[in-house]
């Protein structure tokens, strides 16, 4: 079919009477505008395959036929997205690849397969094997494993098989409003059913078709999947949904009787629930610490922005305690996990402290020590300022903290040395 030529043009052009026929664009060498009898509209990328062999005469031996490769089609694809999926073509070109043979997903090769044929799924998939790639997204293992899960729950099974260009505003009310069943068996809508789960597949579906557009597999128009001037008129905000249930946790005036109980088991995982009570912190930030994190000289456990919730690195002064604990604790080689568990792979599973609390007869959770702790600080006359900071929370606004650089190391010493204290009372 031969090729008519024209100056540049622009979308106007491409959208006005054009005959029947391929045209050539005029932008990228190759690119061209196929319109069919129907009036339909496709970009098309035309090309000699690499590797031809020219002769001293000038002729070529085992040139191939020029190729077509479709871009998508117009108006779904602008002219500017179609250029940029011409131009990655040529850069293949250049080093000898054939854009029709890739089929690795990186998000280049995503471009070039047209956003029209282009499924949801990919994306997703795509997108979570580059930001692995991407030192800090993920604030632990299993931060990124719940990505995945909640989308490969909620997301791909039903919905994966979409075109990434056709998801739109209805698409992403009817993820969030899909029938789900909740913890006590009823059956409903996932965003009334569990709205802290639905709330965070929202924002993760805002991040990759974010990701979708930037990449230009989609058009450069409103996020379908935003909350600020849009769902927010559709669907009742999360924190008026979710009825606030605090991790169950022990009475302060119940903890020196638990510990005296604890400190009487011989085992990691019983030493690993001690230290974080200690430390009054979290279980990710705990399970997964290092032995590089800890300064026996100036007694002080250096746990890093990457484990903690806020983001932003977290020291805690270490006890007389928790140095005792760390010293009785064996190194293994080639493990530089502080608590280790019997499979000597890594650090100790999640259960680990879950099962103690339970051996020990408590219906309790290991955040909820963090609550005990904050009562009897309270209880105690502590400075609040101090406590929260224990407890690694953001204090104040954005001005505030940018004003307190001051970590309250020291007041936040002597705080903890009297929870230890307080802690071991009961301990014969």
């Amino acid at each position: 079919m031969p090729v008519r030529t024209s100056p540049p043009m622009s979308d106007r052009d491409v959208a006005g009477d054009l005959r029947i026929g391929l045209h050539r664009v005029g932008h990228v060498m190759g690119l061209c505008i196929n319109v069919t009898a129907s009036g339909t509209r496709s970009w098309v990328f035309r090309y000699t395959p690499p590797q031809a062999q020219i002769r001293l005469n000038g002729a070529t031996s085992g040139r191939k036929k020029p190729r077509a490769m479709g871009l998508g089609r117009f108006p779904d694809v602008n002219l500017a997205m179609a250029s940029r999926r011409a131009e990655i073509a040529r850069r293949q070109l250049a080093k000898g690849i054939d854009p029709l043979t890739v089929s690795k997903q990186t998000p280049d090769n995503l471009i070039l397969t047209g956003a029209t044929s282009v499924t949801l799924g990919t994306v997703i998939e795509s997108y979570l094997t580059t930001k692995v790639e991407v030192p800090g997204y993920y604030r632990s293992e299993a931060h990124q494993r719940n990505w995945r899960r909640t989308l490969e729950i909620y997301v791909i099974p039903h919905f994966g098989h979409l075109p990434i260009i056709d998801i739109d505003t209805g698409t992403v009310l009817a993820i969030l409003h899909q029938r789900t069943t909740g913890r006590d068996g009823t059956s409903g809508s996932f965003w009334f059913l569990k709205p802290n789960t639905a709330s965070r597949v929202r924002g993760r579906l805002e991040a990759i078709l974010d990701w979708a557009t930037f990449h230009d597999l989609r058009p450069n128009s409103n996020n379908p999947a935003r909350w600020s001037g849009h769902l927010q008129t559709a669907l009742v905000s999360p924190e008026r949904l979710q009825q606030v249930q605090h991790l169950a946790a022990l009475p302060y005036v119940d903890l020196p009787e638990f510990m005296a109980k604890l400190l009487n088991l011989q085992s990691n995982r019983a030493r690993m629930l001690e230290y974080s009570i200690l430390a009054a912190c979290r279980a990710n930030e705990v399970r997964y610490a290092t032995w590089h994190e800890i300064d026996f000289q100036k007694r002080v456990w250096a746990v890093p922005s990457v484990r903690m919730k806020t983001g932003r690195a977290h020291n805690v002064p270490l006890t007389d305690r928790m140095i005792e604990i760390l010293q009785s604790l064996p190194r293994e080689t080639n493990n530089q996990h502080i608590f280790v568990g019997a499979s000597k792979l890594g650090a100790l599973p999640e259960k680990a402290m879950r099962n103690v609390i339970r051996d020990l007869g408590y219906d309790v959770t290991q955040h909820g020590f963090r609550s005990t702790f904050r009562d009897w600080a309270a209880e105690t006359g502590a400075d609040w300022v101090v406590a929260e900071y224990a407890l690694a929370h953001s204090v104040g606004n954005a001005t505030m903290r940018a004003y307190q650089r001051s970590d309250l190391l020291e007041e936040r010493r002597k705080l903890m040395a009297d929870w230890a204290e307080y802690c071991l009372s009961k301990f014969p």
